[in-house]
């Protein structure tokens, strides 16, 4: 990472280098759905910054490990199937080839998945 990192995505955002890796050790997303694959495709680089990739991702797992958010929500697994929408995210990259910054969960057909056509970690926990 950056230390000029940023995290930016429809809900949240934008978040520090520090501030989004304490949020994504507080959700410990792979903990709950340890089978999370993002099936990530479409890599492509932006015609106007040739730092930036666009891609997209459609995630899929099951709710079969810890609890949720166990400090303060612990919404236990039920065994529930993720399989998101599509979503397009991009990252950018400085001159020294760490990232400077990534975008998440902006999706691009709600009407897919089970998510109720909300990406991110909201559609993960929806």
């Amino acid at each position: 990472f950056s230390e000029e990192f940023v995290f930016r995505g429809p809900y949240i955002g934008p978040l520090n280098k520090k501030d989004y890796l304490k949020t994504m050790d507080a959700f410990e997303i792979y903990k709950a759905i340890p089978d999370i694959d993002p099936n990530a495709w479409g890599f492509s680089i932006d015609p106007t910054n040739p730092n930036r990739v666009w891609f997209m991702v459609r995630n899929t797992g099951t709710f079969n490990g810890q609890a949720l958010l166990s400090d303060s929500l612990n919404y236990k697994p039920n065994d529930t199937i993720l399989k998101g929408c599509p979503e397009t995210f991009s990252v950018i990259y400085d001159d020294e080839q760490k990232l400077k910054y990534l975008s998440v969960g902006y999706v691009a057909d709600r009407f897919e998945g089970n998510t109720d056509g909300k990406g991110a970690a909201v559609g993960i926990f929806n």
